[in-house]
């Protein structure tokens, strides 16, 4: 088997989530796509550019990992000045929680009671595991998961842009959901 085919096994096998130092390079027309590559200097220069134009706005970010899905890219976000990062699904967030990201915000709101369970039993391991709401009924289901495992969980409200997918009108229906939100004992309001 070729070095990077017994790459590929020993990786599915164990699902690391720490950078694998190869003894010798792949070439790039060897890596089985989809794949992850990047000129690093061109990187960390753009994440120097980047948090500075945003320090100068005084606006922090929240970076998104549905483009990279990488713990390593995470922390290095993180270190440069990001506050935390974000990920669209349950199993995106544990792989960041998993790998000592601090922050993550799932973004993508969940109703079912099996994801609700799932989005509780993380939190309640990554107190940095933060979740968005858009409705006050996936907010009262996700305030009684948290109260029986005795646990805060902070949330966002989702606010749609005109999109139309997922997100609360922006209003007086919004207002309410935050106001729902702010007075619970197991929801905590992060914005």
């Amino acid at each position: 088997m070729s070095d990077l085919g017994s790459f590929y096994q020993s990786y599915r096998a164990s699902r690391l989530i720490e950078p694998i130092v190869l003894e010798q390079p792949v070439s790039i027309e060897d890596l089985h796509t989809p794949s992850l590559v990047i000129d690093l200097d061109i990187f960390e220069s753009n994440l120097e550019k980047m948090q500075a134009f945003l320090n100068a706005q005084k606006i922090s970010l929240r970076a998104h990992t549905k483009m990279h899905k990488c713990p390593e890219i995470a922390r290095r976000q993180r270190a440069a000045g990001a506050t935390g990062v974000c990920a669209a699904k349950i199993r995106e967030a544990e792989i960041m929680c998993e790998a000592g990201i601090a922050d993550v915000l799932v973004t993508s709101p969940v109703v079912s009671t099996e994801k609700i369970k799932r989005f509780i039993d993380t939190r309640s391991r990554f107190p940095g595991l933060k979740i968005v709401v858009d409705n006050i009924e996936a907010a009262t289901h996700l305030e009684t998961a948290a109260a029986v495992e005795n646990i805060k969980v902070g949330v966002f409200v989702d606010i749609d842009p005109g999109m139309g997918r997922t997100g609360i009108e922006a209003g007086p229906m919004s207002v309410e959901l935050v106001r729902y939100i702010s007075q619970s004992e197991s929801l905590e309001f992060c914005g």
